[in-house]
């Protein structure tokens, strides 16, 4: 009779072990499963980084990260810390993504969530280009002051305020500085290479003229070479993605429109050049042209 009944006891623990373990393969196949997944995550910001241009937000006491934030996107952010946001995010095991086209929306009124759904057979967006590569030909020009150098690697500010991290290698041209490299807090010019897994080289390093310190219009200047993600529509936004980094800038009036009809006919995919003049984190387009010359 006691056989009997260890039997059974034996056979419920089995069962129920059973039950949990396929609890818990369900309870992370959802937002932090493995596969691709896309949907909301609401929560409380608890910190912004703006060198790696992302956001850590609290939901139930679960922290998220997400990627891929535009530099006025962060400040934007940052002046809001503590306050509920709501990102629309795409990822891969775990990892987060700002999705392509979309801006945080601060929701103080929300309720913390972490609404994020596998992908199955999504189709794309017509206006949107899938899996953007970030080995795209890209390039980023502008003026900057070094944050940090080593003999391998630089920082140097941007217009924006953002902080782009690039490598040093052998192919660097270093301009006026001959074998020499800059100091933290030099003015330096900048012209960035783009590399296949979406981090950045320096393709050369020069002085700042002293005619060009005294002209803001030089200093504040960003030029990217880059792929669209999006088509440009009525609300005349273009989202341009260089490598890691990707911006968000709305076209103006005075925005010169070269080799396309109008701004509505930039289509996504299409690769671009863009110069851009920033005053802190405003960004006014200049010029608009098509990146294939």
């Amino acid at each position: 009779m006691n056989q009997f009944l260890l039997g059974r006891v034996r056979w419920v623990i089995v069962c129920a072990s059973s039950l949990f373990v396929m609890l818990l393969f369900t309870a992370c196949s959802g937002a932090v499963g493995n596969g691709t997944s896309s949907g909301t995550i609401t929560g409380s910001v608890l910190s912004v980084n703006q060198a790696n241009h992302s956001a850590t937000v609290s939901v139930n006491g679960q922290q998220f990260t997400i990627n891929g934030l535009n530099g006025q996107q962060v400040s934007q952010i940052q002046g809001a810390v503590g306050k509920t946001w709501s990102f629309q995010v795409s990822g891969n095991n775990g990892s987060y993504e700002l999705s392509s086209g979309t801006d945080p929306q601060e929701n103080d009124n929300g309720t913390p969530e972490a609404n994020v759904t596998p992908e199955a057979n999504e189709t794309p967006d017509a206006n949107e280009t899938p899996n953007a590569n970030v080995s795209e030909p890209a390039s980023l020009s502008y003026s900057g002051i070094v944050q940090s150098v080593n003999a391998s690697s630089i920082a140097v500010k941007m217009p924006n305020g953002d902080i782009l991290s690039m490598s040093i290698s052998n192919l660097t041209d270093r301009g006026d500085f001959g074998t020499a490299l800059p100091t933290v807090g030099q003015k330096v010019k900048v012209e960035a290479t783009a590399n296949a897994d979406g981090s950045f080289t320096a393709a050369k390093l020069d002085m700042v003229g002293t005619d060009e310190q005294n002209d803001p219009s030089e200093l504040n200047k960003l030029d990217i070479q880059g792929v669209t993600t999006s088509a440009v529509g009525s609300d005349k936004v273009l989202h341009i993605k260089a490598g890691s980094k990707t911006f968000a800038v709305t076209l103006a009036p005075t925005t010169q429109v070269e080799d396309f009809t109008n701004a509505q006919s930039i289509a996504s995919g299409q690769h671009v050049k863009v110069e851009i003049l920033f005053n802190g984190a405003t960004a006014s387009v200049v010029k608009v042209q098509s990146g294939n010359d």
